[in-house]
C-alpha cells in the first residue's frame, strides 16, 4: 500500500464509532490505501492526546462532555489549521434537507 491516511474518530457512542471505523476499513480495502485510525470516546480525552497528527478528524456533533462544533473550533484555533474535519451525527436536525 502506497497511500496512507491518519484518521481520528471522536464519538461518545461505541457502536457509532465502530460503524464508521468499519466503513473506513472497507474503503481502505477497496482503494488499496492504508488508514491509521484512532478512536476516542470523549472530546477531553482526544484533546489531551492530540498533537496535530491527523489528516482527517471525524467529530460527533453532540457529546456529553462537549460539542463537536466547539471542539473543532479549539482544534482549528489552537492546534491545526489544516486538518480536515468531518462532522457526524445520528440526529436528523443536523442533516441538511434538500
Amino acid at each position: 500500500m502506497e497511500k496512507s491516511l491518519r484518521v481520528a474518530i471522536v464519538d461518545d457512542l461505541t457502536e457509532d464509532s465502530q460503524r464508521l471505523a468499519d466503513y473506513l476499513e472497507q474503503f481502505q480495502r477497496e482503494h488499496n490505501m492504508e488508514i491509521k485510525m484512532d478512536v476516542y470516546n470523549a472530546s477531553f480525552e482526544f484533546l489531551e492526546k492530540y498533537h496535530g497528527n491527523y489528516d482527517v478528524i471525524f467529530l460527533d456533533i453532540e457529546m456529553p462532555d462537549g460539542s463537536g462544533i466547539t471542539l473543532a473550533d479549539v482544534i482549528k484555533r489552537n492546534f491545526d489549521h489544516h486538518v480536515m474535519i468531518v462532522f457526524v451525527s445520528n440526529y436528523p436536525k443536523y442533516m441538511p434537507v434538500s
